[in-house]
């Protein structure tokens, strides 16, 4: 029996692909949320400023806590990401260890 290399190189794309597929939109989603609420707040922060309802130094800090909030979420979205190509990674490896042992089973 020969190893038909097309028929691998198939498999572990369609094994991979719906897991990174799933990740993009997973990150999609999760992204859009975060600059929706981001965006209102920013809005609401100017807002605050310009009724000078808040001064610029506190402008700042909450300015400042969006920066940390911001870096928070890129982190958690890179832990979307990676999960996902984990995910990928290990349904390529139970691809090739499926297909192998089948491979080697009239052995």
């Amino acid at each position: 029996m020969n190893i038909n290399f097309e028929e691998i190189i198939k498999g572990l794309t369609q094994a991979m692909q719906g897991h990174l597929s799933a990740g993009v939109d997973e990150v999609k989603t999760y992204a859009t949320r975060f600059t929706e609420r981001r965006q209102k707040r920013l809005t609401e922060i100017a807002r605050l400023y310009a009724d000078k309802i808040i001064t610029a130094d506190q402008m700042r800090e909450e300015l400042e806590d969006e920066g940390r909030l911001l870096e928070a979420q890129l982190i958690a979205i890179h832990a979307i990401a990676k999960a996902a190509a984990q995910k990928a990674a290990n349904a390529a490896i139970n691809f090739l260890t499926d297909y192998f042992i089948q491979w080697i089973k009239p052995f």
